[in-house]
Order: structure tokens, then C-alpha cells, then sequence
């Protein structure tokens, strides 16, 4: 036997690098608020299917989505947008 897998967080089991899920178990969670969208229906299913083949959460790839986007438009504005008034929720 070569030895190779035989420490802890090292080698492969079953296609998965033991090495990055030990790492991913000692990064620290992120906060994150709930946002709840309604999109069209063809554009939900592209986006699952994005996230199939990247391996991606759908999570993840909306909130890369909306912060490229958001910064498309503080860019296009000069800057980042003030906050809103007390109860606008718009």
C-alpha cells in the first residue's frame, strides 16, 4: 500500500477530495438574509440546470447573479445607492 489516504482529511473516498470537505467544514458560515423571488418558469428550470452541471447550489449561483448585477447598476449610477427611507420597501 502506498500510504496515500491514510491521514486524516487526505486522500479520496468515493470521488469526493476528503482534503477540500475538511476545509469546507472549518470555513465559517456566511450570514445571509431570505429572499423569496418569483421568476418565470423557463428561466427557474435554466437555472436549475445551471446549478445541476456546475454543481452549484441554486443559492449560490442567484446570489453571484444579483450581486454582478447590482454592481452593474451602482456602476451605471456612479456609486452605491443611498439607503431607502424608514419603511420603503420598494
Amino acid at each position: 500500500m502506498s500510504g496515500k489516504g491514510k491521514g486524516r482529511g487526505t486522500g479520496s473516498v468515493g470521488g469526493f477530495d476528503l482534503g477540500a470537505l475538511e476545509a469546507a467544514r472549518q470555513k465559517p458560515v456566511k450570514q445571509r438574509s431570505r429572499v423569496m423571488l418569483a421568476a418565470d418558469p423557463d428561466l427557474s428550470a435554466r437555472l436549475g440546470n445551471a446549478a445541476y452541471h456546475y454543481r452549484r447550489t441554486l443559492r449560490d449561483l442567484t446570489d453571484e447573479a444579483l450581486r454582478r448585477h447590482v454592481e452593474a447598476l451602482e456602476t451605471e449610477h456612479g456609486g452605491v445607492f443611498p439607503p431607502r427611507p424608514e419603511g420603503g420597501s420598494r
